[in-house]
């Protein structure tokens, strides 16, 4: 049967291959079997096993590669050596420590100066366990293949093809394969040192330095400690004598490089790879890099693959999805944006929420990169990518609770554009509102880009306008807002014929700018107090829960940049993009919630104390639920009989400078201000005759000083409950002034000029002496601003009603504002 199989082959053709048979003796056969055993009993894992080397690693002349290429196919190079573990291991241990040192590859040898092999390429298998390592001969690496102009190595290149691969146990050092191609040509052989060879750091001084730099110690004080180190001796590690150096023991500028290379990759980053590769790397779960910790925080990764793309990355841990459930939902956040915070041309947009602490929380990091051919990367983004972004996070918001529809009720940005149409997009129904710092600001470069110079005139027109401002901020009604603008405008006019002239019609120029720009009701609305008490209104919280400014952002971007991001810098340059996104995740963010909780624990310890204490309850109680004084207000009405007091007391020149005589029963002292008047006298009910004659008094000053600021008091109950409120908000502030605004040369001179008039009888004349155009009184500081108290359990039917009704009211806002800033350009 198999003689007539074998015929029929024969007559279709040759046979592909041929089996042959040899004549072996049995230690050649037992030979066989132990190789087939070495592999069997190898640790090397399936993968390593059937790699093949990685001569791409090696720095070689094209000359080099063809004569690998040749040893390779002609088999000249070593065969795959095994060292197994089992009952054979002790020996082949031997026989891996014999072949090692006889080719100068074992450690102590290549810890000697005048060995000649290199490191050129290093791996570790996915337990960190098993290690393999590519070595190079010095003579055969030719350093213009590695982009170098100076060849630096000790020895000269002779072309020499030597290479090794090493796979060993990373703990216990054992050899498990050798392999490559272990003959020296002639001529490195023979060759001599031609430079004086590098002595490289001792291992202790990196694993010092690397400890320290773990510490967030700076790299100047890791030096220092290194000087004083080798100072008093290394602890007895530093040999005598310059003859038994194997390593320096001083750490050097060249070193820095190295240190923090592998401070770099004991944190997971490869420096030695592109940040795009290591990002793709990390997030790709096919990848042996795949880092699960950053692909369950990255809830939206896009790699720019052409021009036209973006790279973006936006961030959310899980306990900043939990924070924005608590403090984020149904609550008001908080958006802005930076740059400069790696050496890429990325912007970083944070999502931020206010806890019940009145502390900023971190919800969300969006980064992108700048569109190609941007010239200002501040400017480098618009509201698609925005709104895109916030998208994406909205929906992993509402994949983390299950499908659970997150939205928010009130969000605060700058008065950027961009920012406030992406919220609109996302969250419809929101509540947009401008910061007033970054709203003055915006005010005030506009004031002083007309309003130029530090003359008399123009420090005085400034002051006006800037008081001007501050009233406009507070306003509650649009009818408010414009007789504000109104009444300045009749000044600065009348002061036109005056040497106040030139800068009363830069004033001018500026209260149209407001009034055109700023005033349509629904912009209005979201910078003035009317739209805090809006906010308040939606989120069931007290007028001042909700936040005026984006301080609790912009603090946290400083504390970003200044001190988390500052301790993984090297010598103060900004970090590599993938470097930036792994701190980030693995190391500042825990670390920053890590805070709050520690935090939180010693708060109830504290409370806990404080309870143990005699009256402690009461002391907590006053401390966790602080109670405001009210301040008393009245409002006018008409009222015939306190109007016809009021004149009598004027008649009666009973209104006039405080003085004080041993015959007056009663003294009432009356303090009016640019925006209400204070009274001594005892309350009893409505505005009293004493304030209805101070205002007639003014009124008639008016006549001989026409720049004296217009009095407004409230005319209703609901007026005098939101003067309330705000006098209580500012209670700092007003504390002696009976005004809740902050002093300004026109108030100041204001009460100049009706002193002189009341004592001496004739106008104040003279000019204001330019103290100091202070702007920073217009840069009020926010810091403690007052989280919303408002409970998550609400009625969500009253919440959604709320906003069906003002669904629209900041779309249109937006668009306003859009609208006002094209009108006003184009003017």
């Amino acid at each position: 049967m198999a003689k007539d199989t074998s015929k029929s082959v024969k007559k279709r053709g040759p046979p592909s291959y041929h089996v042959r048979f040899a004549n072996i003796s049995a230690e050649d056969a037992s030979q066989g079997l132990r190789k087939v055993s070495e592999r069997r009993n190898t640790t090397i894992p399936p993968r390593s096993l059937a790699s093949d080397i990685q001569l791409k690693e090696l720095w070689l002349t094209t000359e080099q590669k063809d004569a690998i290429d040749a040893l390779n196919a002609a088999g000249a190079c070593l065969d795959d050596k095994f060292y197994v573990h089992g009952d054979l291991e002790q020996r082949s241990q031997y026989e891996a420590a014999a072949l090692m040192a006889s080719h100068g590859l074992d450690l102590d040898s290549r810890e000697d100066n005048g060995n000649r092999w290199s490191v050129r390429w290093s791996t570790s298998n996915d337990s960190g366990k098993i290690r393999r390592v590519l070595l190079q001969c010095d003579c055969g690496y030719d350093h213009r293949q590695a982009g170098s102009k100076k060849r630096r190595t000790a020895v000269d290149f002779t072309g020499c093809l030597a290479h090794a691969e090493v796979t060993f146990v990373i703990d216990t050092q054992k050899i498990l394969r050798v392999r490559g191609y272990l003959e020296h040509n002639d001529a490195c052989k023979t060759a001599l040192m031609q430079r004086i060879p590098a002595l490289p750091p001792h291992p202790s001084v990196y694993r010092t330095a690397l400890i320290q730099l773990a510490n967030g110690v700076s790299l100047t004080d890791i030096q220092q400690r290194n000087r004083e180190w080798v100072a008093n001796g290394g602890d007895g590690m530093i040999p005598k004598h310059g003859k038994d150096w194997k390593h320096r023991w001083l750490l050097q500028r060249c070193d820095t490089r190295s240190l923090y290379r592998q401070f770099s990759r004991l944190h997971g980053v490869k420096l030695s790879e592109k940040p795009h590769i290591n990002l793709d790397e990390w997030l790709n779960p096919n990848s042996p890099q795949f880092n699960s910790t950053l692909a369950s925080a990255i809830f939206h990764y896009s790699p720019r693959a052409t021009k036209e793309e973006r790279l973006e990355v936006c961030i959310s841990t899980d306990e900043m999805k939990e924070a924005a459930w608590k403090f984020g939902y149904r609550s008001q956040i908080v958006v802005d944006g930076t740059f400069g915070v790696c050496d890429s041309r990325l912007l970083l947009f944070i999502v931020m929420g206010i806890d019940e602490d009145k502390k900023g929380v971190p919800l969300a990091f969006l980064l992108f990169s700048a569109p190609t051919g941007n010239q200002l990367s501040s400017s480098g983004y618009d509201t698609d990518i925005l709104a895109k972004l916030l998208k994406h996070w909205r929906a992993s918001l509402e994949k983390f609770r299950g499908g659970k529809s997150f939205y928010v009720l009130v969000a605060i940005t700058d008065t950027d554009l961009k920012e406030r149409g992406a919220l609109i997009r996302v969250f419809p129904g929101v509540v947009l509102l401008i910061c007033k710092f970054h709203l003055r600001q915006s005010w005030r470069n506009h004031r002083n880009k007309l309003v130029k110079g530090r003359s008399a005139e123009s420090q005085e027109v400034k002051a006006r306008l800037r008081l001007v401002e501050e009233k406009l901020v507070s306003t509650t009604t649009l009818e408010s807002a414009i007789t504000i603008i109104e009444d300045e405008k009749r000044v600065l006019t009348a002061w036109m014929e005056t040497s106040h002239g030139a800068a009363a019609e830069k004033g001018l120029q500026h209260l149209a700018y407001l009034s055109t720009y700023w005033l349509s009701f629904d912009l209005w609305a979201s910078w003035s107090d009317f739209g805090r008490y809006t906010a308040a209104g939606i989120l069931g919280c007290e007028f001042d829960g909700v936040l005026p400014t984006t301080n609790h952002l912009e603090s946290f971007n400083g504390l970003l940049k200044r001190k988390y991001l500052r301790r993984w810098q090297r010598g103060g340059r900004r970090l590599r993009v993938d470097v930036l996104i792994n701190v980030l995740v693995t190391k500042i963010l825990p670390a920053v919630f890590a805070q709050r909780q520690m935090q939180r624990i010693e708060k109830d310890r504290i409370a806990e104390w404080i309870l143990s204490l005699p009256g402690g309850d009461s002391l907590l109680h006053a401390k966790t639920h602080p109670t405001k004084e009210l301040i008393p207000v009245a409002y006018f009405v008409p009222e015939a009989s306190r109007d016809a007091a009021a004149l009598q007391l004027l008649q009666n020149n009973q209104i006039s400078v405080p003085t004080f005589e041993s015959g007056t029963f009663h003294i009432f002292l009356l303090f009016i201000s640019c925006n209400g008047v204070r009274h001594q006298s005892p309350d009893n009910g409505g505005a009293c005759k004493h304030i209805r004659a101070g205002l007639l008094k003014i009124g008639e000053l008016r006549r001989q000083i026409p720049d004296i600021p217009i009095i407004y008091l409230p005319t209703s109950e609901q007026e005098a409950k939101i003067l309330q409120a705000r006098l209580v908000l500012h209670s700092s502030r007003i504390a002696g002034k009976g005004s809740d605004l902050s002093p300004s040369n026109a108030t100041i001179v204001a009460a100049q000029k009706i002193n002189e008039l009341l004592v001496d009888g004739v106008a104040f004349t003279s000019s204001i002496e330019d103290s100091s155009d202070d702007e920073s009184a217009d840069l009020e500081d926010d810091n403690e601003s007052i989280a919303t108290d408002a409970s998550a359990d609400g009625d969500e039917l009253h919440v959604d009603n709320f906003v069906r009704r003002h669904s629209g009211t900041s779309a249109i806002a937006v668009d306003a504002q859009a609208i006002a800033r094209v009108s006003y350009e184009l003017s």
